[in-house]
């Protein structure tokens, strides 16, 4: 998997600097767009057209690595009965490595996953966020000066915040227990290599 973290370590670094432009560009747009109003409406403009760029500009950045992430948990699981993914994904849920006697083709599926699992579930969390942040706030300005439906902004608004409550902190800890269980059978590989082998 080596190749594929190099690619979303740069999908990473792309989105940051695409991000950073977006924001440069949302300032401008929200200035321009009501130089003529008050100060709140000013700086409620260029909130409002900052979270929309970076949010939209964002997640279409970091779509490609998210689709190259899923792929790797998809093969890792490739062919597999649904017996031997129990045990791959319970073992990752508990961060305990497989044992040898799991055969070492399951051993590395496992790993493959964990390691899959811990970057899809960052990327998902950060393309989620920014995507909501960008659809949520015109709906937040359209409440806070109460121009137009502001039941549907608000409604809009509540699915944003069930969202950051509950289903963010559940790919946290998910993608949590997925490290925990690279970062121990990493470990016990190495000692597996490490471990010198008696010559009879």
């Amino acid at each position: 998997m080596g190749e594929d973290e190099r690619i979303i370590r740069r999908a990473w670094r792309r989105t940051a600097l695409v991000v950073s432009i977006a924001a440069v560009a949302g300032v401008v747009a929200g200035w321009a767009t009501s130089r003529d109003e008050d100060g709140w409406t000013v700086a409620l403009a260029i909130f409002t057209c900052v979270a929309v760029l970076v949010g939209l500009a964002g997640m279409l950045s970091l779509l490609p690595a998210s689709a190259r992430a899923s792929s790797i948990i998809t093969q890792a699981t490739e062919d597999l009965t649904r017996d031997r993914r129990k045990i791959i994904t319970r073992a990752i849920r508990s961060c305990v490595p497989l044992a040898e006697d799991a055969g070492p083709e399951l051993q590395h599926r496992a790993l493959t996953l964990a390691r899959g699992t811990t970057v899809f579930n960052g990327l998902i969390l950060v393309q989620n966020l920014l995507l909501f942040a960008g659809a949520a706030a015109p709906q937040f300005a359209r409440v806070v000066t109460g121009d137009g439906n502001t039941i549907i902004s608000r409604i809009f608004l509540a699915l944003f915040v069930i969202e950051v409550v509950f289903v963010a902190p559940l790919l946290v800890v998910r993608g949590r227990r997925a490290r925990r269980y690279a970062d121990a059978a990493t470990a016990d590989n190495d000692r597996r290599t490490d471990t010198p082998v008696s010559v009879a």
